[in-house]
């Protein structure tokens, strides 16, 4: 904070409005993971300037990586909203400050709130068309993602059985929470007798529209390795692996040296159990990753049990090499086969999380969220559910609709 106060006194004394170097000065706090110093100086930098959309936008950006997901009330997320909105106002034909707001909004609880998400969208993409201030690829690619995670919060719906003989149950009777989170035989039964899946289609038009996003950024940009990876996600969703292939292999031959771009052919080649063609391609994904890109992949500590996981993190590098090695070599499914199918299988896991539940907005991966760090452990769930959607105050469904809390539940 000593640093942030010298800086707010370079600033008082400016006589111009913002400037580069004031920016670069906020990057500087940031860089040593001083959010409160940066947001100090931006908010400081805003009262020479309150006109200046960028500020606001940075503001907003910082206050967004402070909202916990989830939070009825988070003043963070409220106060990031209003950066966002000042934003708009004063540079209301910039694509990135529109969908900024629309990535804010899709986080509220409140339904009225989240319907202006698709007019925002909609409103960042003309822009971009119109303007072509903004690369149309990134907007492409951020639409598509909101898109996807309101697909996300209806996904594979799960709706009460009618009782039988028609007379109202209430499922709070009927559902032990505390056997629930301990006995997955308990919930299992239970689902199977008192749920059962949406006949419908929940969230069809957004994943329709992440999916023509995505395609869009694809095309402005062939080596967009995020919108190809996450595309190839939805396509796998829905059981479309054979059509996420040439999309992962038109990549790598836009891509050749990115090793995210290896790492996405992979996770596709191993979903169509092409086990030996998938380990090379992951082979040469991490012989060209950056080692903040490798890191991850190279943590066994993501499927170990807790207490190794930490020994394991307290080792020095050399250390946790050796031990990955011996990991993998003694849980190699054929010794004298040359695919380790389980190590391919755990770099799929990550892949997959990361590009599925990564926020760019809030600058977190996939697998720092429970549901990506459920997956890398567990794999593909026998059941995933999203329980709690579209119950009414009053009804029956009240004691299911509080197990949602607007996120999806892998089981």
């Amino acid at each position: 904070m000593r640093r942030a106060a010298a800086l707010l006194l370079v600033l008082a004394g400016m006589g111009s409005p913002l400037s580069a170097q004031t920016f670069a000065a906020a990057d500087s706090l940031l860089a040593l993971r001083d959010t409160s110093g940066a947001i100090a100086v931006l908010e400081a930098m805003i009262k020479h300037d309150i006109k200046n959309a960028e500020a606001h936008y940075r503001v907003g950006v910082l206050y967004m990586t402070r909202h916990v997901p989830g939070s009825a009330l988070s003043p963070n997320r409220r106060k990031a909203e209003d950066h966002f909105r000042y934003a708009t106002r004063f540079e209301a034909d910039s694509a990135k400050y529109w969908l900024a707001l629309a990535e804010a909004l899709r986080t509220e609880e409140g339904t009225t709130t989240r319907m202006q998400v698709a007019g925002m969208v909609n409103r960042a993409r003309e822009l971009a068309r119109e303007h072509g201030r903004d690369s149309l690829g990134l907007v492409a690619y951020r639409t598509g993602r909101i898109e996807w995670e309101r697909y996300e919060q209806v996904a594979h719906r799960y709706l009460l059985r009618p009782p039988e003989g028609g007379a109202e149950q209430d499922p709070g009777r009927l559902l032990n929470m505390d056997v629930m989170v301990q006995d997955w035989t308990y919930m299992r039964e239970f689902m199977e007798q008192r749920m059962w899946p949406d006949p419908g289609h929940p969230g069809e038009a957004n994943v329709t529209d992440a999916e023509l996003a995505l395609r869009d950024a694809l095309e402005s940009n062939p080596r967009f390795v995020d919108a190809a990876g996450l595309l190839a996600v939805a396509l796998g969703d829905a059981s479309r692996w054979e059509e996420a292939y040439p999309i992962a292999r038109k990549l790598v031959q836009a891509a050749p040296d990115s090793g995210r771009a290896h790492a996405v052919l992979g996770m596709v080649l191993a979903r169509l159990n092409r086990w030996r063609e998938a380990q090379a391609s992951f082979d040469r994904a991490l012989a060209l990753m950056t080692p903040e890109q490798r890191e991850p992949y190279e943590n066994i500590g993501f499927i170990l049990r807790m207490a190794d996981s930490v020994k394991l993190a307290g080792q020095p590098p050399a250390a946790r090499a050796v031990t990955d090695s011996m990991y993998w070599l003694w849980n190699q499914p054929l010794y004298l086969h040359q695919v380790n199918e389980e190590r391919v299988e755990f770099y799929t896991r990550l892949t997959y999380v990361i590009h599925r539940w990564s926020d760019p907005l809030r600058g977190y991966q996939g697998y720092e969220s429970d549901r990506g760090a459920v997956y890398v452990r567990w794999g593909p769930p026998d059941v995933w559910a999203t329980l709690g959607r579209g119950a009414t105050p009053g009804s029956s469904h009240d004691a299911l609709a509080s197990l949602g809390s607007m996120r999806t539940t892998v089981l």
